[in-house]
């Protein structure tokens, strides 16, 4: 069977391949991104077979920017289901680690730094902005009034997360931290909550 050339146009479902190629390529703790020549390379197509489906890189980062935003909001709302105050602040925070953990690509994808400008793609900020009503919505729902302003209060508690889940993505957590990964995923949202909600709160 003789071999399909690069510039002929491809069979079957190119665009999902091509997602499925960006996922593979952005999941590498070695690599963590991606060029349109590789995933040409990766599929046997030309750069202008992908343009047909994708503008750019920037387009196919969209597609998977959107699939993660729609996924860890889905996590999060499930996690926090039976759970209020405090306790809603923790499940979000376990089911934010575990969305970075378990989709890593989609995590990498969302805060690529060609995703920056969001005007460029409004319907990335629509879905941003969704994910992070849910965790207005928890704050709104907890027991104590806050000291400092809500918004304040969630940027800090979103920062905190962030932070420990690029750290452990990226090999230094647990580390000499000396937590076990089995606590580090139980336990670290659960301190982050509850320290920040007691240091927020008034008397």
């Amino acid at each position: 069977m003789a071999k399909k050339r690069p510039d002929q146009y491809h069979h079957g479902d190119l665009r999902r391949e091509a997602i499925a190629s960006a996922k593979k390529r952005l999941a590498r703790s070695d690599h963590g991104d991606f060029s349109l020549p590789e995933i040409s390379r990766d599929l046997g197509v030309s750069h202008a077979a992908l343009y047909r489906h994708f503008k750019g890189k920037k387009g196919l980062l969209a597609e998977l920017a959107l699939e993660g935003y729609a996924c860890s909001k889905a996590m999060i709302l499930r996690s926090v289901r039976r759970s209020s105050g405090t306790a809603s602040l923790e499940a979000a925070g376990r089911a934010y680690l575990r969305f970075a953990r378990k989709e890593r690509a989609l995590f990498r994808a969302m805060f690529h730094p060609l995703l920056r400008e969001k005007k460029s793609h409004p319907e990335l900020e629509r879905a941003a902005a969704e994910t992070y009503a849910v965790l207005v919505e928890l704050v709104d729902r907890l027991e104590r009034p806050l000291e400092v302003s809500p918004k304040v209060f969630i940027a800090v508690f979103w920062s905190a997360l962030h932070g420990a889940a690029v750290l452990e993505g990226e090999g230094w957590l647990p580390g000499r931290s000396g937590l076990k990964k089995s606590e580090m995923e139980r336990l670290l949202p659960e301190s982050i909550a509850q320290l920040l909600h007691r240091g927020a709160s008034k008397n």
